[in-house]
């Protein structure tokens, strides 16, 4: 009896350090998947956006990586001299450095990266969409967003028509996320004014008691 639960407890403990070994490869293989899907963000700007948690500064900044894609796309395609939309935010130093890595990116490329930066903005509205925040910055930056996508919608409007097959590819893709975005945004706006009423109803019901 005893050497049958000792034998037990050797399965036991082997069905542990088995399950112990997938758990690390796949944390291990979950580590690396980010690089690789990230790799549309520089270092400086993952940096950025892991310090921006408060929602109106995130989309402030995401907003900015947007602008700074479209701007790249618009001066390869009608020169450096050209210019998408009114800027946000003031860039760094390293926004009016291109990096080497740049110069050798396609518009496609571009796009690309356009639409993986709209993807991240999509599933920050929706994990937005199921918390309390401050309503007013939140509105003012939601309202701000709406204003900057429909810009750069006109701008992508425009270059569709001469674009490659290809790039008609993307931006197709491109529409169909602007499209969802913007309707969330629509959502998200009408969602954060109605809780904002009912907190300026509830601090008005505090300040004036009814006796």
């Amino acid at each position: 009896m005893k050497q049958v639960r000792h034998q037990l407890e050797i399965k036991t403990i082997c069905l542990k350090v088995g399950f112990l070994i997938v758990f690390l490869l796949d944390v291990g293989l979950g580590r690396a998947a980010p690089e690789r899907n990230d790799d549309y963000l520089t270092f400086e700007e993952v940096e950025r956006l892991r310090d921006a948690q408060d929602p109106p500064e995130r989309i402030k900044l995401l907003v900015r990586f947007l602008e700074l894609r479209l701007d790249k796309a618009k001066a390869l395609k009608d020169g450096p001299a050209a210019a998408v939309s009114d800027k946000t935010q003031e860039p760094t130093q390293k926004d009016k450095q291109p990096s080497q890595e740049d110069s050798h990116k396609s518009l496609g490329d571009l796009l690309e990266e356009y639409l993986q930066c709209l993807d991240e903005l999509g599933m920050n509205l929706e994990n937005y969409s199921d918390f309390a925040i401050e309503p007013k910055p939140y509105i003012k930056s939601l309202k701000g967003l709406d204003e900057a996508l429909s810009k750069q919608k006109a701008w992508l409007d425009q270059i569709t028509p001469a674009a490659s097959r290809s790039e008609r590819v993307v931006l197709k893709d491109i529409e169909d996320a602007l499209k969802e975005i913007q309707s969330d945004l629509q959502s998200e706006i009408a969602r954060s004014e109605h809780q904002l009423k009912l907190m300026k109803e509830s601090t008005k019901r505090k300040r004036n008691p009814e006796k």
